[in-house]
């Protein structure tokens, strides 16, 4: 009878050892996979021209000469909710990049020497990398969970070039 106890309790204990290394390898798991999203030739035309657009009635000066082929998006942050999210790199958006850490809400964003550009509808938000973000936040047109989605974008595929 107690070698049978003995035998049940050791048992016992193993199962919940084995158990609890379960839980904890559980908890340390490999981070969640994210891909960078793939921008088809279409929506990257229509983009880089409303870019364009965009910065001549900001600016007159701004490239008069310059074409849609000169509008370099270095980064496709994906579509959320009908808003597309775009980094850019084209020598002009330098003017107006901030290249400092930035967060919102708590979550951090490292936009390098490249500005960030919001396209909702015929609603492009601000040239300013650190306002775009933040104002679309604001207006609702990202949620928390889309802020956090494109900083593990940020963070996993930085920015290709800095200008």
């Amino acid at each position: 009878m107690k070698k049978r106890a003995l035998v049940l309790s050791i048992v016992l204990i193993h199962f919940v050892i084995v158990g609890a290394i379960v839980v904890v390898l559980k908890s340390h798991s490999a981070p969640e996979e994210i891909a960078l999203p793939i921008m088809d030739n279409e929506t990257s035309l229509q983009i880089r021209q409303k870019a364009l657009d965009f910065y001549r009635s900001e600016d007159s000066s701004i490239g008069e000469s310059w074409t849609v082929e000169d509008i370099y998006i270095n980064r496709y942050y994906g579509n959320y909710n009908g808003a597309v999210v775009v980094l850019f790199g084209a020598p002009f958006i330098n003017l107006l990049a901030w290249g400092g850490i930035l967060y919102i809400d708590g979550i951090e964003f490292h936009p390098g020497n490249n500005t960030i550009l919001i396209f909702k509808d015929d609603a492009v938000y601000s040239p300013l990398w650190h306002m775009s973000l933040r104002d679309a936040y604001a207006d609702g047109v990202l949620s928390k969970d889309d802020l956090m989605t494109i900083s593990k974008l940020n963070k996993k595929y930085p920015p290709q070039k800095n200008y």
